[in-house]
């Protein structure tokens, strides 16, 4: 039996700022999750939000500023486990209706908007549900050169605005609205790009786009992207755009062609102690508006230290931590800083036990019997999908590749729906193979026990680095990769270079009985 619960979030028109609730959020008796719920203002880093507990029946949210970001958290109360993350834009007299159904069989909630911009927000929260790179990954090996790149760069970011567009010409949603949405998703995407090819040496785009052509496609992705009207919420999406600015302009001014070519900066402070400012962060100190450089350097700062990077970010972040304070010592970025530094720490302490990253996770349940491991190939045997042998080819079979590793959370907590997963695999005779990018050195036993644990039914490899180098080159950006990823292979062909993952079925079934003649 299938039980649903609910709760609903309401957005009230706004009357008064010091009175007046923005968001209301009403939970049923069943439902024990928590919400947490996040506000910000223009030019806010928060590293704390607010979490409302299963026995809160009414919540509510306080209007801090007009226009106004939300994100909201619906899910479990463990964090472990799978939740939905939606961001909010509101503005004063908007009215928004959130129905939330919890579905405690598949562990997912299931919203549905009503009321002010409800189609608008549904549309903005399917754009940012998928990683950036999902949206990326084709347009940056697109043809080159120039001729015809740039038209199809620009095509592509209109493409993942055009329902907001559609929209707002049916009246469906307010030009406000519109607009802060619109240039939200363009700013994210053409800021990558302008990273990209000034900034990633691996990248496909970096290394054949001739030099003398980035200045024109980084100038044109900046016109585009820039707001003449100022709609814009000053978030973290906006501050990665403008950095890439900052970037393009200070690269221009010295005529050079990669941000590798800049040189690292010496500042003295007033204690006459000396700092070197690495490359990666000199674009921020050519911000003349010092509001603006406070913020981007916060920011900065509070990505890095929250990111999980190994502790080699640390000497290149910290001295511009001391720059920060120097240069604005009553900053109120600081707790928040200070919060994401002291959260990573811990995290990395936790990580350099080898099965710390998924002790946290529960072993589902039910395993799906039917399959076995089979282990085919251990480190640096498989070079790229032409790999066969006697018992196994990717050429011979429909294939639903999963690309994981025992660090990786998020990956472990998709195996969670494995059953349910591999049961609709294996009635559609798809083959499933796992290939992880661990290290054969370091963790090969943590490989093989996980695969143990968790009952990974079907074909297993463990890449060595030339596969890993591989992957990355083909489906990643050049020398990194987001996981878990999965892929959808058809007789020694990926068909599907972002498949649907085990916890959304319903996607998963209709996107392999395309394949599944």
């Amino acid at each position: 039996m299938r039980y649903i619960c609910s709760f609903l979030i309401i957005l009230l028109p706004i009357s008064s700022l010091s009175s007046q609730a923005l968001i209301q959020i009403s939970t049923s008796k069943t439902y024990k999750g928590t919400i947490i719920a996040q506000t910000f203002s223009n030019y806010d880093i928060a590293a704390k939000a607010d979490t409302f507990p299963p026995d809160s029946s009414t919540i509510s949210i306080p209007l801090v500023a007009a226009p106004q970001k939300t994100t909201v958290r619906i899910g479990p109360s463990s964090p472990d486990q799978y939740a939905q993350f939606l961001t909010l834009l509101t503005f004063a007299g908007d009215s928004l209706h959130l129905h939330v159904a919890f579905d405690t069989t598949r562990q997912k909630p299931v919203v549905t908007f009503s009321g002010t911009n409800a189609a608008g927000h549904r549309a903005y929260n399917q754009f940012r549900s998928k990683p950036l790179i999902e949206y990326l990954q084709t347009g940056l090996a697109a043809p080159l050169p120039l001729n015809g790149y740039t038209e199809e760069i620009i095509n592509r970011i209109k493409s993942y605005t055009k329902d907001l567009d559609q929209l707002v010409e049916r009246q469906d949603i307010s030009q406000t609205f519109h607009q802060f949405a619109t240039n939200s998703i363009q700013q994210s995407i053409s800021g990558h790009f302008i990273s990209t090819i000034f900034n990633d040496e691996d990248a496909l785009v970096y290394q054949a786009l001739p030099k003398k052509d980035r200045w024109a496609l980084g100038q044109f992705l900046i016109d585009f992207s820039t707001c003449a009207d100022g709609q814009v919420f000053h978030d973290e999406h906006a501050a990665r755009f403008a950095i890439a600015v900052l970037s393009f302009k200070l690269l221009q001014q010295q005529q050079l062609y990669s941000i590798f070519e800049l040189q690292d900066t010496s500042i003295i402070l007033s204690n006459n102690h000396t700092i070197d400012v690495g490359i990666r962060f000199r674009p921020i100190l050519a911000e003349q508006d010092s509001f603006l450089q406070e913020y981007y350097l916060a920011y900065y700062l509070h990505f890095y230290y929250k990111s999980l990077i190994d502790e080699s970010v640390l000497p290149l972040a910290d001295p511009l931590m001391s720059y920060l304070l120097e240069k604005f010592p009553t900053t109120k970025y600081i707790d928040a800083i200070i919060d994401a530094r002291e959260l990573n720490a811990m995290r990395m302490e936790e990580l350099s036990n080898s099965r710390t990253a998924i002790t946290e996770v529960a072993v589902p349940v039910q395993f799906f019997e039917r399959w076995t491991p089979q282990i085919i190939s251990e480190a640096g045997e498989v070079k790229n999908f032409s790999y066969a042998d006697a018992d196994f080819s990717f050429a011979e079979r429909l294939l639903y590749i999963d690309i994981w590793a025992t660090w990786c959370q998020p990956c472990m907590q998709e195996m969670a729906y494995n059953y349910q997963a591999d049961s609709l695999l294996y009635s559609l005779g798809v083959s499933r193979v796992y290939i992880s990018i661990e290290d054969p050195v370091n963790r090969y036993d943590e490989w093989q026990q996980t695969i143990d644990d968790y009952h990974l039914g079907g074909f297993h490899v463990l890449a060595g680095k030339d596969l890993r180098d591989w992957l990355f080159k083909n489906f990643g950006s050049g020398n990194t990769m987001q996981i878990p990823r999965y892929l959808l292979m058809k007789n020694g062909v990926v068909v599907e270079r972002f498949a649907p993952s085990p916890s959304r079925l319903t996607e998963l079934e209709a996107t392999v009985r395309k394949y599944n003649d």
